[in-house]
């Protein structure tokens, strides 16, 4: 079974919110392509706010929720519900794609992952977005 990847290589995908706001629109002003991983950055963040301007601003980074340090955005969100679905789909349990997913980005990130409840919400999201998408 392949192992996902976490791709944190990308120039600026560490930038703090505003400056990857700002960055967009210095791309859009000059009226330029934006760079994936900020288009993405943003988009995914519009899609799991599903209309919400706080939930918005959450997954921006631009908000904190409360007792929420605001660490995990909609990225994570995005790659790791997919890690997730990808698992189960090629034939691994629930609980153990979680763990495998789970196990596989501390490992890349120094024994930093979000909580178990976290990434099943994680992958419930992306299972409803998908199937939301291919309604359409």
């Amino acid at each position: 079974m392949p192992t996902m990847r976490f791709d944190t290589s990308t120039e600026g995908r560490d930038d703090d919110p505003w400056t990857k706001l700002a960055t967009i629109a210095e791309h859009l002003d000059a009226g330029t392509a934006v760079p994936s991983h900020l288009a993405q950055w943003l988009g995914l963040a519009v899609q799991y706010a599903s209309g919400d301007p706080n939930e918005l601003l959450l997954r921006l980074g631009l908000k904190t929720g409360r007792g929420n340090p605001g660490h995990w955005t909609a990225e994570h969100a995005y790659r790791l519900g997919q890690a997730v679905c990808h698992r189960e789909d090629t034939g691994d349990a629930p609980d153990a794609a979680i763990s495998a997913v789970l196990g596989e980005y501390e490992a890349q990130n120094e024994g930093e992952a979000p909580s178990r409840s976290t990434l099943q919400r994680w992958r419930d999201e992306y299972r409803a977005a998908h199937a939301e998408a291919n309604r359409q």
